[in-house]
């Protein structure tokens, strides 16, 4: 499975085996359904909701299937739906437009679809190809860039800041990447820094050796850091995608806002 379910309509009798669930109905209302199927909502919503998608085999439970709540469909919603699905099915164009489709169907807001792209497009394809993921590859500079947007503007909403957080990354080809948050309030604004010089990436490589930890025999365990003075904070992960994701700077703004408030409490008492 390429991270999307299959699904079509056809337009003569079939009988299916136990692997396909046919549905019978309005040519044009399947056609809707077919889209919404085969959008990445639709396996962002089982891999958060199915009981047997990934536990057990790596099928779709029929209960599962039907189970799943699909917008009520208008009369523009299903002439764009046929027009659209005869441009993807039948002519080869492109699956972003059935995300965008399924997106626009379910109502969802700017900053949860990069959440679903990340759960499809890291979780499930580690889960799915193991050591082959693309999401164990070296994050791109546009990819930090928008990593750093994240961050700061999840900062910004929880922390009450007007821009006064500045953050850069340091990447290279060393196995670790740290990114550097200056909370000062005559922090300039910094841009994400390629650096890639001997040193650093001597002191990267050392560091990634006291982060990994062994528990039994053969099994390790390799840890993410933090580092906390009075005006920066580092953050040090592993050089892969999968890290330095939009919902990993999200979940990273998270733990950093409630060290910050157990900190301050701690000081206050």
């Amino acid at each position: 499975m390429q991270r999307r379910f299959l699904a079509d309509v056809l337009d003569f009798d079939a009988v299916f085996s136990q692997s396909f669930v046919g549905v019978h109905g309005d040519s044009n209302l399947l056609k809707y359904l077919c889209l919404l199927i085969s959008s990445k909502f639709f396996s962002y919503y089982q891999l958060m909701t199915s009981r047997r998608w990934l536990v057990e085999r790596d099928e779709l439970d029929v209960g599962d299937l039907f189970a799943t709540p699909f917008p009520q469909p208008t009369e523009a919603s299903i002439k764009e739906a046929v027009s659209l699905f005869e441009l993807v099915f039948r002519n080869g164009g492109k699956a972003a437009l059935v995300d965008e489709f399924a997106y626009r169907q379910y109502g969802l807001r700017p900053y949860e679809i990069p959440l679903i792209a990340d759960a499809i497009d890291c979780v499930y394809d580690y889960y799915s190809k193991k050591g082959k993921s693309s999401s164990l590859k070296p994050p791109s500079a546009e990819m930090l860039v928008e990593y750093v947007k994240a961050l700061k503007e999840v900062l910004r909403n929880s922390l009450g800041q007007a821009g006064e957080i500045s953050c850069c990354v340091y990447y290279g080809q060393a196995p670790l990447l740290i990114a550097v948050l200056n909370m000062t309030v005559s922090a300039k604004r910094e841009p994400v820094v390629h650096c890639s010089n001997q040193e650093m990436n001597s002191f990267l490589e050392s560091l990634d050796k006291q982060l990994v930890e062994s528990r039994s025999g053969s099994v390790f365990v390799k840890r993410n850091a933090r580092i906390y003075s009075k005006d920066r904070i580092c953050i040090i992960k592993p050089n892969q995608m999968r890290y330095w994701s939009y919902s990993a700077a999200c979940r990273d703004a998270d733990e950093l806002y409630a060290d910050v408030m157990r900190a301050w409490r701690n000081e206050d008492e």
